[in-house]
């Protein structure tokens, strides 16, 4: 299955906390091997390494929610933050990406 395609994330730095907002375009019935999208994985780091914990992972169940927005007071700027995103469907889990 083809994973969401990511049209952004956005980062608003205008308050104390930093609020980060993933947006995507969900595959189409073929690109998800025949079977509809029943929901969304996504998965974040914490700018440390480029390892992903299974501690952050978020489990979407609408697919019609195309963003997810979360809050962090720990992001810091130069620091590159690894994100995510895989459509998940009754035959299986999409290829992520980054």
């Amino acid at each position: 299955m083809q994973a969401p395609s990511r049209t952004g994330v956005l980062i608003d730095s205008s308050t104390l906390l930093t609020t980060v907002t993933i947006e995507w375009i969900a595959p189409t019935t073929e690109e998800s091997g025949g079977s509809p999208v029943t929901g969304y994985r996504i998965q974040r780091n914490h700018g440390y390494d480029t390892s992903i914990s299974e501690s952050t992972m978020i489990e979407i169940a609408d697919p019609t929610q195309l963003t997810y927005s979360y809050t962090s007071g720990g992001l810091l700027l130069g620091v590159t933050y690894k994100v995510i995103i895989a459509a998940l469907n009754d035959v299986y889990t999409s290829n992520s990406f980054a």
